[in-house]
């Protein structure tokens, strides 16, 4: 059986932080422009709820499951 090497929770971290960025981005435009500004409003009040603080001394694994 070959071994797969599991990818550090820093570089899981990063690429999340990527991730959320570009959907920040992109979604909000897509939204609204084929479900209207109402829409908008209402995926970024849901993102603004799920927001949690991450605490910059925490491990990488921890900001990772926050995130």
């Amino acid at each position: 059986m070959e071994y797969i090497k599991e990818m550090p929770y820093r570089e899981k971290y990063e690429i999340l932080l990527d991730n959320i960025e570009i959907s920040k981005t992109l979604i909000p435009d897509f939204i609204e422009g084929h479900l209207g500004h109402q829409a908008r409003n209402e995926l970024q009040m849901k993102h603004q709820e799920g927001i949690h603080p991450i605490r910059e001394e925490a491990s990488f694994e921890d900001k990772y499951e926050t995130a």
